[in-house]
C-alpha cells in the first residue's frame, strides 16, 4: 500500500463529517439567538471549522506523501482487504454501545447510564481488572457530574 493512502481517505471522511456538522447538525440542534455575548452555536462551529481545516491538511499531506492525486482500483481494493474482522468488530461494538448510551441517557439519565456504558466498554475490550473498572466508571461519572452540574451549572439528562 502506498504512503498517504490512509491519510487521504481519513481526511475525506473527517471533512465530510465536519461539513455535515457545520451546515446541518449544528443549525438544526442549536438555537442561534442571544441577547449578549457569543451565540451558543459559536464554539461548536469553531470546532467543526477546525476539524475541516485539519482534514484538509491531512488530505494534502497524504497526497504529497503518495505523490499522486488518484489511487488505482487495485490500491483501494487492497486497502479494504487489509482491514481485519477484529477491527470491524471493535468499531461496531463501540458504535452499538454509543447508540445504547444515547438511549440510556434519554430513559434512565446520566448518573446511571454513564457508569454502565464505561463498564460495558471495558468488558467489550476485555479489561480484566473488574474492581478498577467499576471504580474508574464511578469516579469518571462523579467528576463529570461535578464539572457540568456544579461548576458550569449545566443540567445533565
Amino acid at each position: 500500500m502506498k504512503k498517504g493512502f490512509k491519510e487521504v481517505y481519513t481526511g475525506l471522511v473527517l471533512l465530510l463529517f465536519s461539513l455535515a456538522m457545520y451546515f446541518i447538525i449544528i443549525p438544526m440542534n442549536i438555537k442561534s439567538y442571544t441577547v449578549y455575548g457569543l451565540p451558543p452555536a459559536f464554539f461548536p462551529k469553531v470546532v467543526s471549522a477546525a476539524l475541516g481545516l485539519f482534514s484538509l491538511i491531512l488530505i494534502f499531506t497524504g497526497l504529497k506523501e503518495s505523490g499522486k492525486v488518484a489511487f488505482s482500483k487495485e490500491e483501494i481494493v487492497n486497502h479494504y482487504k487489509s482491514i481485519n474482522k477484529q477491527t470491524v468488530k471493535n468499531i461496531s461494538t463501540v458504535f452499538g454501545l454509543f447508540v445504547l448510551y444515547l438511549i440510556g441517557l434519554g430513559t434512565i439519565g446520566f448518573l446511571i447510564s454513564t457508569p454502565i456504558i464505561i463498564i460495558l466498554l471495558g468488558l467489550a475490550f476485555r479489561w480484566k481488572r473488574y474492581v478498577i473498572l467499576v471504580v474508574l466508571s464511578l469516579i469518571t461519572t462523579a467528576v463529570l457530574y461535578i464539572i457540568f452540574s456544579m461548576v458550569l451549572g449545566s443540567p445533565l439528562p
